[in-house]
């Protein structure tokens, strides 16, 4: 309908209610713009987070609350803080003296901002209900629950993103699903020929996909007998990650290549063998240089792979390389002027020598 010339606007009415109808939603971000924090402003300083030992996370956020690995009793304890807190934790941090032995990987339920599962090194998995308020210092705090799977210790797990009390853990080779209403293992058969690094639920919980020491990346249904899928990971097992990108056909992941580069490759459950596109770094280890990848789930992108800390270093070889030709014409220039000084010197006391004689 055209509402006449004079204000430019098309509307789609409804014939049996008169009233607008729009086909896409607009987005509450339509209008957001970035704000770079002011150095300082929303940081946590101060704080003793150790040499991470396994392939776990180390940090977790939940809407409520932020834990992070602390470096203290052996690695058993985390920080737990208000998500809006900030400034220097030295000293006065509060701690969730959850393990006896190094904590391996955390996460916080879906469904619930103050649930936390932990395991560890000590081979239990242990479920934290953490008050609204925080955790109060120097109080001891006591699990819901304690799970203990095996004498294998425990490196990843990962709550099901659509069942509640759901939970998935990697002990040393294999995958268990746990059901932490009735504590206890679903049947499973979910295993890699050697150390599991990663795993990570689809969106509708149905999947999961896992990356492991074998260099393997598998995909599992847990209600079949056996892996769905399979496919080569990256060539060197030092470490790996995995990401199912919601609920999408698309699986993220992360490692080394074989001569150590880092690497990030995109691949389609559809045709899992080969990548759909992959991206390979430098190879240095741990060091940040403002590489960046923008993730669109929604639209099944991978919008953006920047490796502008690479470029830097490219563009400085290019410089110390100009230097050095630089450095060798200018050389070059001194020899040939020596030279011309020398020949020109040579033929002044020529011909004055001549002009002696005569």
């Amino acid at each position: 309908v055209n509402f006449g010339a004079r204000v430019n606007t098309r509307q789609i009415l409804s014939l049996c209610t008169g009233r607008s109808m729009y086909r896409f939603k607009s987005s509450k971000y339509k209008n957001a713009t970035p704000k770079v924090p002011k150095k300082g402003e929303g940081w946590v300083l101060d704080i003793s987070v150790g040499a991470p030992q396994s392939f776990g996370n180390h940090i977790k956020a939940s809407a409520l609350h932020k834990v992070f690995s602390v470096d203290n009793r052996g690695g058993g304890s985390l920080g737990v803080l208000p998500l809006d807190d900030a400034g220097k934790k030295s000293r006065n941090c509060p701690l969730l003296h959850a393990h006896s032995e190094f904590i391996t990987d955390f996460e916080f339920c879906p469904y619930d901002d103050g649930l936390l599962a932990t395991c560890s090194h000590d081979a239990t998995i242990k479920i934290w209900r953490i008050p609204d308020g925080g955790v109060v210092p120097n109080v001891p705090q006591n699990s819901e629950l304690v799970l203990q799977p095996g004498k294998s210790r425990i490196e990843n797990l990962s709550f099901n993103p659509a069942v509640d009390c759901l939970l998935a853990a990697a002990t040393d080779t294999a995958l268990q699903i746990w059901d932490l209403v009735n504590q206890s293992e679903l049947g499973t058969n979910l295993k890699h020929n050697e150390l599991v690094q990663s795993l990570s639920w689809r969106g509708d919980g149905n999947q999961l996909v896992s990356s492991g020491r074998d260099k393997k990346l598998r995909v599992w249904d847990p209600r079949a007998p056996s892996e769905s899928l399979h496919a080569p990971g990256h060539a060197n097992n030092r470490d790996s990650r995995v990401l199912w990108l919601g609920n999408t056909d698309y699986i993220l992941s992360t490692g080394l290549g074989s001569a150590r580069e880092r690497e990030v490759c995109l691949r389609d459950v559809r045709r899992f063998d080969i990548p759909c596109t992959s991206w390979s770094g430098d190879s240095a280890m741990g060091l940040p240089d403002g590489s960046r990848f923008d993730i669109c789930c929604g639209s099944h992108v991978l919008r953006e792979a920047n490796g502008r800390g690479l470029c830097n270093v490219h563009l400085l070889l290019l410089l110390l390389l100009l230097l050095l030709l630089l450095l060798l014409l200018l050389l070059l220039h001194l020899c040939i002027l020596e030279n011309y000084v020398s020949l020109f010197m040579c033929r002044k006391i020529f011909v004055h020598s001549n002009e002696h004689d005569c």
